[in-house]
């Protein structure tokens, strides 16, 4: 969609989207879609020479998401399941740049020109192999850890309340603790002790954290809400990244289910 208005910040939604493409076809990638209009700028783009199986049939590739918000333009790893097709963003990820781009009325051409630098680097970090690589592994990792509904449900309360907090607010609550969170750390905590409870998912369903992480990520694929769909990606990618560590004696590995679920049931 074109630009509707000037922007406020240089370089644009559309200069940006402009030198995203061109990174992600420098990859021999292409971009899945894109939404421009005034200030706002979210697209996604994915490479096929970034490509693992999470499970046997249950493709993944790599690439990397976009926005902006205010000044800043936010660079994040994204990952897309291709037997569903609906992709997560791994916001946690350590590639994650955040660069902030100048007021339009202030740009100087040198500082725009940084800008477009920073992004282009910034785009090429999420589509590094390594960052794939980390993806992957939370995925697969992921796939072992059994979920039941009402823990499904606990977790996904704890990672929004995450989502929605300033840091300012977190700490005037007291959730914060040696620099993290305390919803952090019970989520964590919830993970490491899943698989201890009885499973009340329906039959057929993909009981596990990478189960609960497609039903979060299908709800954003049919969402037509741009900053719905973006908050519930990231959403997505953060239960994903949940399970890296390692498990706990008691853990078993879960059966696999290449099923693509059609919405957060």
């Amino acid at each position: 969609m074109a630009q509707s208005v000037k922007s406020r910040w240089q370089p644009g939604p559309g200069e940006v989207l402009a030198l995203f493409r061109e990174e992600v076809e420098r990859e021999g990638g292409r971009v899945l879609d894109a939404y421009a209009e005034g200030d706002l700028l979210v697209a996604r783009g994915e490479v096929p020479g970034l490509e693992e199986p999470v499970r046997r049939g249950d493709a993944v590739r790599g690439g990397v998401a976009i926005r902006t918000k205010g000044p800043d333009v936010l660079v994040h790893p994204f990952t897309y399941r291709l037997v569903c097709k609906n992709g997560a963003v791994r916001a946690h990820a350590l590639e994650t740049r955040r660069v902030q781009r100048p007021a339009a009325q202030e740009a100087e051409p040198w500082a725009v020109e940084s800008v477009e630098t920073a992004l282009r680097e910034a785009v090429r970090a999420s589509l590094a192999p390594e960052a794939f690589r980390e993806g992957i592994l939370e995925m697969r990792a992921a796939a072992e850890v059994e979920i039941d509904r009402l823990e499904a449900e606990t977790l996904l309360q704890l990672l929004e309340l995450l989502q929605v907090l300033p840091m300012t607010e977190a700490r005037s609550r007291g959730l914060l603790v040696d620099g993290g969170t305390t919803a952090s750390f019970l989520a964590r905590s919830l993970v490491d002790g899943i698989g201890r409870t009885g499973r009340d998912r329906r039959r057929g369903e993909d009981a596990t954290l990478f189960g609960l992480m497609n039903e979060i990520t299908a709800a954003a694929r049919d969402d037509r809400d741009v900053e719905e769909r973006w908050r519930l990606e990231e959403l997505g990618g953060a239960v994903g990244a949940l399970a890296l560590r390692p498990r706990p004696a008691w853990s078993r590995p879960a059966r696999s289910s290449p099923a693509c679920p059609v919405g957060v049931g």
